[in-house]
């Protein structure tokens, strides 16, 4: 693979932001926190730390409900 091909590849985030990780799972024990489950710029620093933050505030909705 030419660089100029590799290059591509390593900015293609097509895989990140899957539905899958917009929601908790294990019955709720699982929050993803990561540019995985990023909304809007997936495989990107500053939509993993938004994802953080809404993980956070996921996390301490259901511990209060508790």
């Amino acid at each position: 693979m030419d660089l100029a091909a590799r290059a591509q590849h390593l900015t293609d985030h097509g895989l990140f932001g899957h539905p899958l990780y917009q929601r908790p799972a294990l019955a709720g024990q699982l929050h993803w926190a990561s540019t995985e489950a990023a909304t809007d710029h997936a495989g990107h620093v500053e939509d993993a730390v938004l994802a953080g933050e809404e993980a956070a505030r996921a996390v301490l909705a259901a511990h209060s409900a508790q």
